[in-house]
């Protein structure tokens, strides 16, 4: 088989990993100068370093609302001399060069403000000791839970946890009734269908009630400490009907 395309995801969705990019382009690029390697930065641009020389990467694709930009719009990164082996799905007027349609400006331009804003926020060390303070209070303060989220080459934006005893659906209604809103694990798949947590061999006991907490530069810890106490006061909630 011949391999054309590689593509990874730069920053996991669902528990923060950072995949070591430069090491695994020098690997691909090795064994075929011509693969084309794309990655999804999705979880990564204005937050972590996304130069793509550095990284080595020909196609790198990305989406506004994870910097707080408009939803809807996002964007991809072509290296030179790749363009011309991209070929459209929707065929129409050649002004837009490889797709049909009209762009979005006023969104686009709101894209790119945005990126501005959170690039210069120099928000990622604030982020971090807010990840590693709500890692503390968690294991410190709830029992049978479980850090997914590594403790190294992670992303601090992303902190993901499982609980036993607790259905994270469950657990997620309880939360937005006090205004906080997080995730249960992934939009793409959950439960036993999550191919992360299942590669991470982590016990179904704790699968069913992961949790995926978000962070950003409008949090502070007064607001992980309220969420602790809504935290254990659900938990304990659930652990006791189930």
């Amino acid at each position: 088989r011949v391999v054309k395309l590689v593509s990874l995801i730069y920053v996991n969705n669902e528990i923060g990993t950072i995949q070591d990019i430069k090491a695994i382009s020098n690997i691909i690029k090795s064994y075929d100068k011509n693969i084309i390697l794309h990655i999804d930065a999705t979880q990564a641009l204005g937050k972590i370093s996304c130069d793509v020389n550095k990284l080595g990467v020909d196609l790198m694709s990305f989406s506004s609302h994870k910097f707080h930009g408009p939803k809807g719009v996002g964007g991809l990164y072509v290296r030179k001399g790749i363009l011309n082996k991209i070929k459209p799905v929707l065929y129409g007027g050649h002004q837009q060069v490889i797709s049909s349609g009209t762009d979005n400006h006023p969104e686009i331009y709101a894209m790119s403000i945005a990126l501005e804003e959170q690039i210069a926020s120099n928000e990622y060390e604030h982020v971090n000791e807010l990840n590693l303070y709500m890692r503390d209070i968690i294991l410190n303060n709830i029992k049978e839970c479980r850090i997914n989220t590594p403790q190294d080459n992670y992303s601090p934006y992303i902190l993901s946890v499982g609980f036993s005893n607790i259905k994270s659906e469950v657990l997620l209604h309880m939360f937005e009734d006090k205004q906080i809103y997080v995730s249960s694990g992934s939009a793409c798949s959950k439960g036993d269908n999550n191919r992360i947590l299942l590669g991470l061999g982590i016990d179904k006991k704790y699968s069913d009630g992961v949790i995926r907490f978000s962070f950003s530069n409008d949090i502070s810890k007064k607001d992980l400490d309220y969420t602790l106490d809504v935290l254990k006061e659900s938990i304990d909630t659930i652990r006791k009907v189930m």
